[in-house]
């Protein structure tokens, strides 16, 4: 709700997102910005995962997706990041892009993401210009149960087919969006949920996209 109300309240020509427990290096957000063209989306950079034993993880473009815009946003929101990029105020308010209002989903990174992928015609992606994602053992994800996590997944599918654009969309715009979702959910603890999901889990879908 917060989230949503900093968006309604937004009046900058582009919005950026930083969790209160990660951080940007002080340049970061100029970086950004000075990549955007007249008709820029979004501009999107790679990030880094910090662990506590001070291990690194860098999420890295895939060279070969970069041509087609579709699949560079998809490879570029694979974690369901919205924080490595800023986004055009204006692409926000004129397609009504937010946060979900499920009171118990914890995707509501992904939400947001699908949305902006779906609608983003001019993305513009850089290497490098790190984010620094944070990795905490204590974090509210990373202490639930498989069950919770099933449900919140399950949860979020249902508020994003529910949105009319998505729900009606053309064959290969529809896989695209699978992709996604298979990229950033963890869609394989759905075989913890009941009865009413192991039918996905049969399907062609699930099978191309999780073999």
């Amino acid at each position: 709700g917060a989230m949503n109300i900093g968006l309604e309240q937004a009046t900058g020509e582009f919005v950026g997102f930083c969790d209160s427990d990660d951080w940007v290096d002080e340049d970061y957000y100029e970086k950004l910005y000075s990549k955007v063209k007249n008709n820029t989306d979004v501009v999107y950079c790679e990030f880094v995962s910090e662990y506590p034993d001070g291990r690194e993880k860098y999420k890295k473009f895939r060279k070969e997706k970069v041509n087609n815009c579709k699949c560079a946003l998809l490879d570029v929101l694979a974690a369901g990041s919205i924080w490595n990029a800023i986004f055009s105020n204006k692409l926000i308010k004129e397609n009504n892009i937010h946060f979900s209002l499920s009171k118990n989903s914890i995707y509501k990174d992904n939400y947001f993401a699908v949305q902006a992928a779906y609608h983003a015609k001019h993305p513009v992606l850089l290497d490098n210009v790190y984010y620094h994602y944070v990795q905490r053992p204590g974090s509210t994800i990373n202490n639930l149960s498989l069950d919770q996590q099933a449900e919140s997944t399950y949860e979020l599918l249902q508020e994003i087919f529910s949105i009319d654009y998505i729900a009606s969309a053309g064959e290969n715009e529809q896989k695209i969006i699978a992709e996604f979702l298979f990229s950033s959910l963890p869609l394989h603890l759905l075989k913890h949920f009941p009865s009413e999901m192991k039918s996905m889990t049969d399907t062609v879908c699930f099978k191309e996209f999780y073999k």
